[in-house]
């Protein structure tokens, strides 16, 4: 049987991808790797490295770190709640990522395309 596995890289992906190989089955898993690690991929499964929300394939470059870079990062939305009163509209990743891809393809020059 023919297989596709939405976010097989990340952890629950990858073991899911694993275990159908080898249970005998031709997988495919996609995975933006947001969260999910090209290795943890089983190499038996076609991998492709692809945006849901886009429908597009994502480059990846990768680098040296650079200086300055954080080892790890985090976000807390409280303080500007409670010293502005602003809240976000999106909180889930999908719609964010959404939004902001149906902005980018309307203006892709960024903010100067408006002026």
């Amino acid at each position: 049987m023919n297989v596709l596995v939405a976010g097989g890289a990340g952890y629950i992906g990858s073991h899911a991808v694993r275990q159908l190989v080898e249970a005998g089955h031709r997988v495919v898993a996609l995975d933006n790797l947001h969260r999910g690690h090209r290795g943890a991929v089983d190499p038996r499964a076609v991998f492709h490295q692809l945006d849901l929300v886009s429908g597009t394939e994502i480059p990846v470059v990768y680098g040296p770190r650079r200086a300055g870079d954080p080892a790890v990062l985090y976000a807390n939305a409280d303080k500007i709640r409670r010293e502005l009163g602003w809240s976000a509209r999106y909180t889930e990743i999908e719609p964010i990522i959404a939004t902001a891809w149906k902005w980018f393809q309307k203006h892709p020059g960024g903010y100067e395309s408006e002026q």
